[in-house]
């Protein structure tokens, strides 16, 4: 997971060359506060022609993230994202570790939106943990109503 830069509405790679691309893969994502900025973190795929100009490789090489524990400042959500050309197609807030609650993917939801990284086909699921013998990533996520939300994220 890497460190993603926000340019013209879309999210791209650490070095701000290739739109991120999942290829309808859901990838992990960590949004952050930096000194009261947010900062969002996201295992960094690029479509195949971006790939074959990057030299091939899906990653052009940069410090990678194994865990949550190496960001600094205070983590506000984690969970899913399928990235089309930039664009967050799809998000959910299914990350074990962190256990993000409603509010804050809410919160998170408001911040995308605001960031235009948002596409407007998005789909949108909560995760509800159910804990048990303390495996934290059981539970169920739920798809939200994407018109719903985006009538909530509009007003």
């Amino acid at each position: 997971m890497f460190r993603a830069v926000i340019s013209g509405g879309r999210l791209m790679t650490h070095d701000g060359k290739y739109p991120i691309h999942t290829d309808g893969t859901r990838v992990r994502y960590v949004i952050a506060v930096e000194h009261g900025d947010p900062v969002i973190f996201v295992d960094q795929y690029v479509s195949a022609q971006d790939s074959g100009t990057a030299g091939g490789a899906s990653v052009v090489k940069y410090r990678a993230l194994d865990s949550h524990a190496q960001i600094e400042g205070q983590i506000a959500c984690a969970g899913e994202v399928d990235v089309n050309a930039g664009k967050v197609t799809y998000i959910d807030n299914q990350s074990g570790t962190f256990q993000p609650t409603g509010r804050h993917f809410a919160a998170i939801l408001h911040l995308v939106a605001r960031l235009r990284i948002l596409s407007e086909k998005a789909e949108f699921a909560q995760f509800v943990a159910r804990p048990q013998n303390g495996d934290v990533d059981l539970g169920a996520l739920r798809k939200l109503l994407s018109d719903e939300v985006w009538n909530l994220l509009r007003k």
